[in-house]
């Protein structure tokens, strides 16, 4: 799974995708992951943010990088701001976590469908490894919560340290 330091990414990034992917924003200060307690144990990884998107390189380099500058600059922000970006000013993080302390792990999927899903699923397997979702995955839907969401995706689990969900067996009538 590729993962990118976010100050190597630009607008002329190549080896960003124009298609559906989960990313994750990790948290890395001189070069190893920062642990972030959470209620039932400590990220390791220091996953900060998960999400699906249906262009990653345009989501990253054009809507990422432009309002987490404008911020950090005391600009007025668009209308649309990403959520992460927002996350980090509302939590107080925005002056923490720097840019060059930030990396975009991601994998690519056939439509954005089946990317949402496996967003889900993956966001699941977080909380139930951690008692809460991602810091900077503030807002979730009821989708996110409720619905039931596919098998996780078994390399972006291991690349985000989080434990293969098992099959519970059924239950007998």
């Amino acid at each position: 799974m590729p993962v990118l330091r976010l100050v190597d990414v630009t607008p002329d990034t190549l080896t960003l995708p124009r298609k559906p992917c989960v990313y994750a924003l990790l948290w890395v200060r001189s070069g190893k992951p920062v642990p972030i307690p959470r209620l039932l144990a400590v990220d390791p990884k220091g996953i900060l943010y998960i999400a699906s998107t249906e262009n990653l390189k345009r989501r990253v380099a054009s809507n990422l990088l432009k309002h987490l500058q404008a911020a950090r600059q005391g600009a007025r922000p668009p209308d649309r701001m990403h959520a992460f970006v927002i996350a980090l000013q509302y939590t107080g993080m925005i002056d923490k976590v720097k840019e060059e302390e930030l990396q975009l792990a991601y994998k690519q999927y056939p439509d954005i469908l089946t990317a949402a899903r496996v967003e889900r699923a993956v966001l699941a397997a977080y909380m139930k490894r951690y008692g809460e979702p991602p810091p900077m995955n503030l807002y979730l839907s009821k989708k996110h919560l409720l619905t039931q969401p596919l098998q996780p995706d078994p390399e972006l689990l291991e690349a985000l340290g989080l434990p293969r969900a098992t099959q519970e067996p059924a239950s007998r009538p």
